[in-house]
């Protein structure tokens, strides 16, 4: 057959597509009712989560009122009032009576966790927890708004000395003699308490059959309120907690759960004096449209069987069209997943079988690329180890004859000297090079082997900045690692390992900090991770290089001007090795300022060997 012949098999088949197009409109009239019953449907179910998170957000701020009404009326009570009054004439009082009332306050309200009495330079005077007394609270703002505005305080969530999330209330002890401020009553609630509050609402207005879910997270992000799928803590950082947390705004419609599904819903951003949190009202998408669905659902069948007659002229005619579509598409499926052998056999007479054959050369030549990649790739990788390999004996060798020349041969003079310094720190960086290049590719070729231990990440963190410092010692560079405030817990990692990546990124830091300037090498546990924080007062790297700057062989066009020499291989490593042991690297700069990498380790790391 003729192209010309062909062609106009083809453009006959696509008439006699053309006519069957009849279905359009009715498939449109279908299609505009089923998104009309769609829209109106959502927008109906829209304004009763709304309503539903305002009437929390009521009851919550009503609930919050009473809660702070409580703790006023319990400071106004003389045997406060009495004890403190003492306390500021200069009497030593120990009033048994006004513990006990602490106490009893505690016991007799559940989600009461602690009640204390700071006196007026923020001192626990008394307390339901009495190793606490005498600890300092003046920097607290539960006691410094008290204190300066005379008026009941209500704090954010936060997390307690004995491990609990809660909310404290504050309120100002008055003497009514002379109105005078002489002490501050705080009364810490279990956040808890806030799922009480939604529990009462949602059971007088949901069935157990209604997979409505209504709960608060705080501005950590932490679930404060239980989930079937989620315990409380469990960090959330969906859409509308995020707009909570960074613009104060409350949030309708549909967006992505914590678990993953869609969801349709509302949230409002409940503010109170310091306490915020996002109170969320949500339902899976497919069980809140499941009504508007069957709607559909009914007038497509109906649809259906009016236009079944046209569906049985125009198949044979789609056949001959789709199926040699359908053969190519499972083509292109097998070359995407990697498969250049898979034929594409198509008689069709027409264009769809031109395209067939020129869809094979391209499969065959695309086949001969990827192997000669294959083979270039593993040409290199060979060479690179090979290269390196045989690079670091010499190199190694010259090293130690440079520093033995050093420390022996007291006859050289000091401009020899110098030379010969930068002799020995120039043939360094080529070990780091020559070292980097041989991680990479025993990463590459999946030999890194990793056995983890459990150790001390800071004594692995100390040990690695002395090496890079005496690499650095003739640089002006301060380098300070800060003291930890608490002790960190041990780790499981592979301490060879990690200490490349931690070196590498300390490296960095004094490698591209100018003369005069500092780097700051810190510590901390933040939940369930330990935190290695390099800050440096470097070059920085321009923000459109960002993102690439952890990529193999990748240097910043600043780093270039700035220091010559570098593989960029140190950073792509380090990342590497973070990743297997379960960690991240991330990386925050302003070009000019300097740069903070921080590696995150979990605290309960699993294991991973490769």
């Amino acid at each position: 057959m003729s192209k010309r012949a062909a062609r106009w098999s083809f453009r006959r088949k696509l008439l006699s597509l053309f006519l069957a197009f009849s279905l359009i409109p009715l498939g449109l009239v279908a299609l505009i009712v089923y998104q009309t019953v769609q829209t109106t449907y959502r927008n109906v179910l829209t304004d009763a989560f709304e309503n539903t998170v305002h009437l929390e957000e009521q009851l919550l701020r009503q609930f919050v009122d009473s809660q702070a009404a409580f703790v006023r009326s319990l400071a106004a009570q003389d045997i406060f009032l009495g004890v403190l009054e003492k306390q500021v004439e200069g009497d030593m009082v120990s009033d048994r009576d006004i513990f006990v009332t602490l106490v009893s306050v505690r016991r007799e309200n559940l989600f009461v966790e602690k009640v204390y009495i700071l006196d007026t330079s923020g001192d626990v005077l008394i307390s339901t927890a009495t190793d606490e007394v005498g600890s300092s609270n003046a920097s607290n703002r539960a006691f410094s708004v008290p204190r300066t505005e005379r008026r009941t305080f209500v704090g954010n969530t936060a997390l307690s000395s004995y491990n609990k999330r809660i909310i404290p209330i504050a309120t100002p002890l008055i003497r009514k003699s002379d109105n005078t401020v002489i002490g501050v009553l705080v009364v810490e609630s279990n956040s808890s308490v806030i799922q009480s509050v939604l529990e009462s609402h949602t059971r007088t207005h949901y069935t157990d059959r209604s997979p409505i879910n209504s709960f608060a997270v705080d501005h950590d992000g932490l679930l404060l309120t239980p989930l079937p799928y989620a315990p409380r803590g469990t960090r959330f950082e969906t859409q509308p907690v995020v707009e909570c947390r960074e613009d104060k705004r409350s949030s309708s419609g549909i967006w992505h759960a914590h678990t993953g599904e869609r969801v349709v819903g509302a949230a409002t951003c409940f503010v109170y004096d310091d306490l915020m949190f996002t109170l969320v009202t949500e339902q899976e998408a497919r069980s809140a449209f499941a009504i508007a669905r069957d709607l559909g659902l009914i007038i497509f069948i109906i649809s259906a069987l009016v236009a079944v007659l046209v569906l049985l002229v125009i198949v044979r005619v789609s056949r001959s069209i789709t199926d040699p579509i359908e053969t190519l598409r499972r083509g292109t499926r097998e070359l995407g997943r990697g498969n250049f052998s898979y034929p594409i056999k198509i008689q069709t007479g027409d264009e769809i079988e031109e395209l067939a054959r020129d869809f094979d050369v391209a499969r065959t030549k695309l086949s001969e690329v990827r192997e000669h990649e294959k083979m270039l790739a593993q040409k290199q990788s060979d060479f690179i180890s090979i290269a390196a390999h045989q690079l670091r004996t010499p190199l190694t060798s010259i090293k130690w004859a440079l520093q033995y020349l050093m420390q022996s041969d007291h006859t050289i003079d000091a401009e020899k000297r110098d030379d010969l310094a930068r002799a020995l720190h120039s043939t360094n960086e080529l070990v780091i090079i020559v070292n980097d290049l041989l991680n990479i590719s025993r990463i590459e070729e999946d030999r890194f082997e990793y056995e983890f231990v459990e150790g001390d990440i800071r004594a692995l963190t100390t040990s690695a900045v002395e090496q890079v410092k005496e690499l650095y010692r003739d640089k002006s560079v301060e380098v300070t690692v800060q003291p930890t405030r608490t002790p960190l817990p041990h780790l499981a990692f592979d301490h060879e390992k990690l200490s490349i990546a931690v070196i590498n990124v300390i490296d960095n830091a004094i490698k591209y900090t100018p003369h005069g300037g500092s780097v700051t090498i810190s510590l901390t546990q933040k939940t369930n991770k330990i935190s290695i924080r390099v800050k440096d007062t470097g070059i920085g790297i321009p923000a459109r290089e960002l993102e690439h700057i952890s990529e193999k062989f990748y240097r910043s066009e600043n780093a270039r001007q700035f220091h010559v020499n570098g593989s960029g291989l140190g950073l792509f490593a380090a990342r590497k090795i973070i990743e297997a042991h379960n960690g991240q690297l991330l990386i925050e700069s302003v070009e000019g300022r300097g740069t903070i990498i921080e590696i995150l380790l979990p605290v309960r790391a699993n294991k991973k060997i490769s």
